[in-house]
């Protein structure tokens, strides 16, 4: 595993796995390399997307490198790791 792969494992391990408290959305989290176009990312980026209108969640997307040609497709509302 790489150091960007280290440091969100590390993110992840901080975060509690437990139902979200009553009131507070559920934290759903996406993992990609990068930004460079491919299926998977094409994917990724539409999950979010369609997640990112739900009050309920709270969408964040975890990425080892923020870079790519399809940086600019990243959705608004979503926090980017």
């Amino acid at each position: 595993m790489g150091l960007a792969g280290t440091a969100a494992a590390a993110k992840v391990a901080r975060m509690e796995a437990q139902p979200p408290a009553p009131g507070r959305p559920l934290v759903v989290m996406a993992f990609l390399h990068s930004f460079n176009p491919g299926g998977v990312e094409r994917v990724a980026l539409r999950l979010c997307r369609a997640w990112a209108v739900d009050p309920g969640l709270d969408i964040r997307l975890v990425m080892g490198r923020d870079e790519g040609v399809m940086r600019g497709e990243a959705p608004s509302g979503v926090v980017l790791h």
